[in-house]
């Protein structure tokens, strides 16, 4: 396996084998170890940088047992790729293998193109760049080590799109430049400011030329907001462009966005829901680890549900393929433990709020036990 394996960190954590099929790593745990080990394939990782990796500052009591269990899984789930030290654990695959390392050196390939064949340089710039699915390290967003590592990927990412767009200009590619810009619409209706304070726009780190907001900035009143480029804004207050929103004229209404916004999302709000949602998150992968059941757990922000399929889904036809009837059941099992889902549970499920405790997180998690339970019989 550890001349066929793939490790893909740039984005939700995949690992697949030879053949390609996917290997899944269930746990948060396991995977945050995975993903520190995938940090620096080759070479030693210490036993100190996993355990701080893992649990970051709030290790168990015998962090040294708990850590070799943990590396036990591993080695049973991927045979052959981690290999001992004196110091520490070390995953035994070539560098490439992980696809951040191959982002390094396809965009500094590239890089290296800009001056001398801009065709050359778009392809492989492009190549990088098309390695990401998502946020680097996604499984372990809230984790100390991930930070920096997030930091640094982020920054070499931007400086490949800025590379890959002065490598369109040189070679005239301009009508794709002119598509993408006039794709930087964000529709955050839904996500807003329960994706992070600045919603998926800040989560992401992208800037779009315009953004349409709504109840989740209004404490859950019917409201709206808009915000964009000067250029973008500037065909509405010269009347060129009308501005109708819900309520977003209403005192009521803005009074309740004004309070939202300053006095109930605050930054120890946010460090609430955010432990609130790792604990969640981990307690459902938990259940669906002992219990087998075909879904994985997607969670952003606030925001999260359970997925139905034994695949990732990456498109609407993916989408379309889920069993409603599993979303459906699990639907009636919350409402009967007294935990109200939206109905269309298929892509939606909980949103964590400033006023949520532990123990609604534990009444969820019950009411899914014994959701699994039933089902897996």
């Amino acid at each position: 396996m550890p001349g066929g394996l793939r490790i893909a960190i740039l984005g939700p954590l995949e690992v697949r084998a030879r053949s390609g099929l996917a290997v899944e790593v269930a746990g948060a745990r396991l995977r945050r170890l995975l993903l520190r080990l995938a940090l620096d394939p080759g070479r030693v990782v210490t036993s100190a940088q996993l355990v701080e990796a893992v649990w970051d500052d709030h290790p168990p009591a015998g962090a040294a047992n708990a850590l070799q269990t943990l590396v036990s899984r591993l080695r049973r789930l991927l045979p052959g790729v981690l290999e001992s030290s004196p110091s520490g654990y070390r995953l035994a695959v070539d560098a490439e293998a992980v696809d951040a390392v191959r982002f390094e050196a396809l965009a500094l390939a590239g890089r290296q193109q800009l001056g001398r064949d801009p065709d050359r340089a778009r392809a492989l710039l492009g190549e990088a760049l098309a390695l990401w699915r998502g946020p680097a390290l996604a499984d372990a967003a809230t984790a100390a080590f991930a930070g920096p590592a997030v930091a640094r990927l982020d920054g070499l990412r931007l400086q490949a799109l800025e590379d890959r767009v002065e490598a369109d200009l040189a070679a005239g590619a301009t009508d794709r430049l002119v598509a993408e810009l006039e794709e930087l619409a964000f529709d955050e209706v839904k996500t807003g400011v329960t994706a992070a304070p600045g919603g998926a726009t800040e989560r992401y780190g992208v800037t779009p030329d315009i953004i349409c907001l709504a109840k989740a900035i209004g404490g859950g009143l019917s409201t709206a907001a808009i915000g964009g480029s000067q250029a973008v804004l500037d065909h509405i207050t010269s009347g060129h462009y009308d501005q109708v929103g819900t309520f977003n004229g209403n005192p009521l209404a803005m009074a309740a966005a004004a309070a939202a916004l300053t006095q109930v999302l605050t930054p120890a709000a946010y460090r609430q829901i955010a432990g609130l949602q790792e604990r969640m998150v981990e307690g459902v992968e938990k259940i669906l680890g002992r219990t087998g059941l075909p879904a994985y757990v997607v969670a952003v922000g606030a925001k999260g549900c359970v997925t139905f399929s034994p695949t990732p889904v990456r498109n609407y036809r993916d989408f379309l393929a889920i069993d409603d009837r599993w979303s459906h059941c699990h639907w009636l099992y919350q409402h009967n433990g007294g935990v109200f889902l939206p109905p269309w549970g298929k892509a939606e499920q909980w949103l964590l709020s400033a006023q949520h405790t532990g123990e609604d997180v534990d009444r969820f998690l019950a009411n899914f036990a014994a959701f699994a339970d039933d089902v897996s019989r």
